[in-house]
């Protein structure tokens, strides 16, 4: 079996202060692994077609509400995309109604963490997501939407 480099984090979110906050929660949490933040679903979406998502495995850690680019068509691209399809997407957003959760999981989404207003909070969520990606990593796990 080829070695595969440890899974790497992209934080998507066109506000820079969520952006940091997740970051900030992943340290927090001791998490290792490289971070990339992109600003807007664009953006992600021409890394991962460039990347092709063949030579690392990833994890999306996604807002759903951004100009141009949203989070469901990420989202939607990703699933219909066979080597992008696998790649784990946690939908990090304030829209916290039933609407936008069903929404998301018809389109494949792997978890959905409504942003609490409360930072100690979020930064425990962002934490637990974390320290569940550290687990998968170490154990040489493959996550799988």
């Amino acid at each position: 079996m080829p070695r595969r480099d440890p899974i790497q984090i992209l934080v998507v979110d066109d506000n820079p202060g969520n952006a940091l906050l997740v970051e900030r929660g992943l340290r927090d949490a001791a998490v290792g692994n490289e971070v990339l933040r992109f600003t807007g679903g664009a953006d992600v979406l021409e890394y991962l077609f460039r990347t092709g998502g063949r030579q690392r495995e990833f994890v999306l850690l996604l807002d759903l509400h951004m100009p141009k680019v949203d989070g469901y068509e990420v989202l939607r691209q990703m699933r219909d995309h066979a080597d992008l399809a696998r790649i784990p997407v946690i939908m990090l957003t304030s829209a916290d109604d039933q609407g936008s959760m069903e929404r998301c999981a018809a389109l494949g989404c792997t978890q959905y963490i409504a942003k609490p207003f409360d930072s100690a909070r979020f930064l425990r969520i962002i934490g637990e997501c974390g320290l569940g990606l550290t687990i998968v990593r170490e154990s040489g796990g493959r996550v799988t939407p």
